[in-house]
């Protein structure tokens, strides 16, 4: 007569595979999506910064053309990443009630 198998020896369930894997790449997902505003804020000062600096040299206007186009890719940047944060917070809510007004 065979032995029962132990209880803890089951058979994996293909399911829970599944679950580890989409868990898996929601997270990869999510970082990709998080990593991805450092170079945008980086990179729109850097371009206001640019732009201030031809101004500059068109105008005769140095350093200030310089320093309002970095003062805006500053702006813009945190501005985004506000927004992009404030959107990150409505998928977990769970629900699609409208948020409360202040």
């Amino acid at each position: 007569m065979d032995p029962a198998p132990p209880t803890g020896d089951r058979p994996p369930d293909p399911r829970a595979a599944e679950d580890d894997a989409e868990a898996s790449r929601s997270a990869w997902r999510t970082w990709a999506a998080w990593s991805s505003i450092g170079i945008e804020f980086g990179a729109g000062i850097v371009l206001f910064f640019l732009l201030g600096s031809w101004a500059d040299a068109r105008w005769g206007t140095s350093p200030w053309m310089r320093v309002a186009g970095a003062a805006i890719g500053i702006v813009l940047g945190t501005y985004l990443l506000i927004k992009k944060a404030l959107a990150s917070d409505s998928p977990r809510r769970g629900d699609d009630a409208p948020r409360p007004r202040p």
